[in-house]
């Protein structure tokens, strides 16, 4: 699309032909909708349907909203066996004054979905320490807000995962405290789908298989300390961190599990960094687009989304007394709009204290709800990719959509050993 755009646009059109062409395209290229948005400066934006999921070895494709909903109901049944399934097999340190949780261990053996009924349970008695409730200060006095530390850990292995409360309570970012650290260091998905480095995904290629027994709950002996840790520190990444973000993270953190086990046992490399760098919750901005995705699969639109945000904002600025509270409501409506609609975001230059860049200028993008949808799908058909379906041609593709779900049904329920 972009070089027909440029060679039209360079040229100079009238907005008739332009809104003709971009309808034009929006046909050739199957496009739910292309719009060119502003006046004299103008953006074009262009939004893929989030696609279908392809069951292996058939023609029967089935629909994204229905595949979604699916995963939703699948996520509440993980989450309520594991809470009827809750072991002791966790245990709870707390600070004497602020009676908040400091340390969270789990005892050999235990199922990571038995670690998160724990976490949630804690989180709801909201026993973790707040952002802020510490402070931090700068070189010239002034004061700042510390995250809420917690640590994560397993009776018998070495060093843990450290927990930082971010602001709002819903999120926390994890960081691998090797034996001896202090604090740990936080592992970007980038750094996590490499094959090298502190974070890197080489020791999958013989411990794929281990990741899935650990994450079952299931003894492991044959790993590293590192090892172990870096495969614990994954789980606490993708299977809590982004619970708490979205909790079909429960149904993605298995699927995960499953082709690390996969890749691993089959020598398959090349679907490890994918499985982790494709992680639905990886994209940048997912979280703000967790709200708009599930409205998206609830059957509203992304106009019918940015309708009712100016609906609410509207009643909500009429009421604000203050400029302060005004300027808060707006930024709060322009986040949660770049949440419905993605967006691009300039990123400044950060160095560390010694001057070396850490993060380069450039351009983010911010994922919308439609496009962390269809992360999603592509995620569900990268799993389904791994099984064979065998069918007659005539097969009546409701029984294969039903069994299509009941098999991702069992495999989630077996990589969480709930089954």
């Amino acid at each position: 699309m972009r070089p027909v755009l440029k060679a039209l646009l360079r040229k100079g059109v009238p907005a008739r032909v332009l809104d003709a062409a971009l309808a034009g395209m929006r046909m050739w290229y199957r496009l739910s909708r292309v719009a060119a948005q502003g006046s004299r400066r103008f953006t074009i934006r262009a939004w893929a349907s989030p696609p279908k999921v392809v069951v292996p070895g058939t023609k029967v494709e089935i629909e994204p909203r229905e595949a979604l909903r699916f995963v939703e109901q699948l996520a509440k049944k993980v989450r309520d066996e594991s809470r009827a399934r809750k072991t002791d097999g966790v245990s709870v340190a707390t600070d004497a004054e602020t009676g908040k949780v400091t340390h969270v261990r789990a005892g050999e053996g235990t199922r990571f979905s038995d670690v998160v009924a724990h976490l949630d349970e804690i989180q709801a008695q909201n026993r973790f320490p707040e952002h802020g409730a510490k402070k931090g200060k700068k070189e010239d006095g002034e004061e700042y807000d510390l995250p809420g530390e917690w640590e994560l850990g397993w009776a018998g292995e070495a060093g843990g995962v450290n927990m930082h409360e971010q602001p709002g309570s819903v999120n926390t970012l994890a960081h691998m405290r090797k034996e001896g650290q202090k604090r740990g260091s936080p592992p970007p998905y980038q750094k996590l789908a490499k094959e090298k480095g502190v974070h890197g995904y080489k020791y999958l290629f013989k411990h794929g298989a281990d990741y899935l027994r650990l994450f079952q709950g299931k003894i492991v002996g044959n790993m590293s300390k590192l090892n172990r840790l870096k495969a614990r520190t994954l789980m606490a990444l993708t299977g809590y961190n982004e619970k708490r973000r979205d909790e079909t993270a429960r149904v993605y953190s298995a699927m995960l599990a499953k082709m690390l086990e996969r890749a691993s046992t089959q020598n398959d490399y090349k679907l490890i960094p994918a499985a982790i760098a494709e992680y639905p919750m990886a994209a940048q901005g997912a979280q703000g687009a967790a709200p708009s995705k599930e409205a998206w699969v609830s059957g509203k639109s992304e106009q019918k989304q940015l309708e009712e945000l100016d609906k609410k904002y509207e009643g909500l600025l009429k009421s604000a007394s203050t400029d302060d509270e005004r300027k808060a409501l707006h930024a709060k409506k322009s986040r949660e709009k770049r949440g419905i609609t993605g967006a691009d975001v300039n990123v400044a230059e950060r160095r560390n204290k010694n001057g070396k860049v850490t993060r380069p200028a450039g351009v983010k993008h911010m994922v919308s709800g439609e496009e962390l949808a269809a992360r999603e799908i592509q995620y569900i058909n990268m799993f389904l990719s791994g099984y064979t379906f065998d069918y007659a041609d005539d097969v009546d593709p409701q029984k294969v959509k039903e069994d299509v779900f009941r098999k991702i049904e069992r495999e989630v329920l077996d990589a969480h050993g709930l089954n």
